[in-house]
């Protein structure tokens, strides 16, 4: 998506991304021989060599179809050569030009225009979606805090999402005429926003917290994402101090977790395809769901696994005796981490809903 592509800023090329700099320097190779280069790629920089000669067919044919070049500006660039090959000029700035290659798709233009208040445009969007395959979905809005963005986002993740296209002009006039909605066309960028006389986007960039505030050093801790079906928001917070609820009730404990397991509910609550309405009860109103089974050791030391009904990817977590268990001795407490779901959920099914009995 848009949001994850690389943010070119001069020559100083920088990419925001949630991966960690070993991960970066597996999936970028740095090729000394261009010859050798047989697959194609989303993004060739060009910068200037001493020899000051380029291969520049080699370098066209290993872009990929929709890709992009950026060339550093103390480059002589061949753009007969470029609009031979079907590139565009994208961008031009002091430091650098951008080109893309364009398809030779041929892809019928549906403009729909979701500012209408009947909101009529979202059953025809669902419709478009269902046969996107020869078509390109150009949403519009000219308003200027309608969440088309936010919209867009959650859409182009949608099976046809990537025939999606977006417009969003944000001044007081409408200037998306023939002419401009032509030249959008042909550039067939995902993104296309209008402020303050200029075409551009948006990037998501993380803004730098002082060191004394990043993190906090604590005992009680748990895993939450701060947006829903934003896996890149998946973050450890700080928990309340865990004790056990009531003294006298000889069934609450403590448990300080060494293992916790990821079910098929958490992916679907972290990722956005799971809305926390649809858990039932007092549940759906707590800030974290993620986490049902855990195992580690109890407050008197005893090895146990258990089920909670939520906010078990934790440190430390309050558990009720009635639903753990201590561990065998010949299982490790990372097996033991997986049973209780399991084991649970076919009991429930095959015991209590199947009636199931001896003989």
């Amino acid at each position: 998506f848009y949001s994850q592509q690389p943010s070119i800023k001069s020559l100083d090329y920088t990419l925001i991304t949630s991966l960690s700099i070993d991960e970066i320097n597996k999936k970028i190779n740095l090729i000394e021989n261009l010859s050798l280069t047989t697959t194609t790629v989303d993004l060739v920089i060009v910068n200037k060599i001493e020899t000051n000669t380029y291969d520049w067919e080699k370098l066209f044919s290993i872009c990929k179809l929709n890709g992009f070049i950026l060339f550093s500006s103390d480059i002589i660039i061949p753009r007969e050569q470029l609009q031979i090959n079907n590139f565009i000029q994208i961008v031009t700035r002091k430091n650098y030009q951008l080109w893309k290659k364009l398809s030779n798709e041929n892809l019928t233009d549906i403009i729909v225009n979701i500012d209408n208040k009947n909101f009529q445009w979202i059953e025809q969007i669902k419709t478009l979606l269902l046969n996107s395959s020869s078509q390109r979905i150009w949403l519009i809005s000219n308003q200027i805090d309608n969440g088309i963005i936010g919209f867009f986002n959650c859409l182009r993740r949608e099976p046809g999402g990537q025939s999606l296209r977006c417009i969003h002009i944000q001044d007081s006039e409408y200037i998306l005429n023939e002419n401009i909605l032509n030249i959008l066309k042909t550039r067939d960028l995902a993104v296309n926003i209008y402020q303050n006389g200029v075409w551009g986007s948006y990037i998501h960039q993380h803004l730098q917290t002082s060191k004394d505030s990043a993190w906090t050093e604590t005992d009680n801790a748990h895993v939450n994402v701060l947006n829903r079906g934003d896996l890149s928001s998946l973050t450890w917070l700080q928990s309340p101090i865990i004790t056990t609820n009531n003294i006298n009730d000889p069934n609450s404990d403590t448990c300080t977790v060494h293992y916790a397991s990821l079910n098929f509910r958490d992916i679907m609550l972290a990722t956005g395809k799971l809305s926390s309405e649809a858990i039932p009860g007092y549940l759906k109103m707590q800030g974290c769901l993620l986490g049902l089974e855990f195992s580690g050791l109890d407050s008197s030391g005893q090895r146990i696994m258990g089920l909670l009904s939520a906010k078990g990817l934790a440190t430390k977590v309050a558990i009720d005796k009635r639903y753990s268990w201590y561990v065998p001795d010949n299982w490790t407490l990372e097996q033991a981490a997986t049973i209780p779901v399991v084991y649970s959920t076919a009991y429930y099914a095959l015991v209590v809903r199947g009636r199931l009995k001896r003989g």
